[in-house]
């Protein structure tokens, strides 16, 4: 995996903690999304069955985005997997080497949602959240939906 990205500006610290949970090569399909520039702002769509590697894609783009110092949005169906994410983006990504502040806004958290604007001015935010607040806060700032920002949006269809 470090040969295959090493030109994406991910540092040391963001491999080590990947490959902490066992994660050393890049799948099929998350080397396809790489290929087809996933990692330098173009578009993808990525459809594959169950465990092919789809969330790490989103993952992987919103973490390039923290470290670039832009918003990042990991939008989930269900307050469970919100839930689990963040911890779990908590654990690897806001320890002191990688500095990322990672946020959670769901009907039970609503601890963040004071902090949900500036995840939208910018900076190493990263916001976990189901479609209602995400509905909610792009209505009250239209420019979300500008390619300024990153998305990852994972469904469970």
């Amino acid at each position: 995996m470090r040969k295959v990205l090493a030109n994406q500006g991910f540092p040391s610290s963001i491999f080590s903690a990947w490959e902490a949970e066992g994660m050393c090569e890049l799948l099929p399909i998350q080397l396809r999304a790489v290929e087809a520039g996933v990692l330098t702002g173009k578009s993808c769509v990525v459809i594959g069955p169950t465990s092919c590697g789809k969330t790490f894609v989103g993952e992987m783009v919103c973490v390039k985005q923290v470290l670039m110092n832009r918003p990042s949005l990991y939008l989930v169906p269900f307050k469970a997997l919100a839930e689990e994410k963040h911890v779990d983006f908590t654990k690897k990504y806001a320890r002191p080497e990688i500095g990322a502040t990672v946020l959670i806004s769901t009907a039970d958290h609503r601890e963040h949602d004071d902090d949900v604007p500036l995840v939208v001015e910018g900076g190493e935010r990263l916001l976990m959240e189901t479609p209602y607040p995400t509905f909610l806060l792009s209505a009250s700032c239209p420019s979300l939906g500008s390619s300024k920002y990153a998305w990852s949006i994972q469904s469970s269809l």
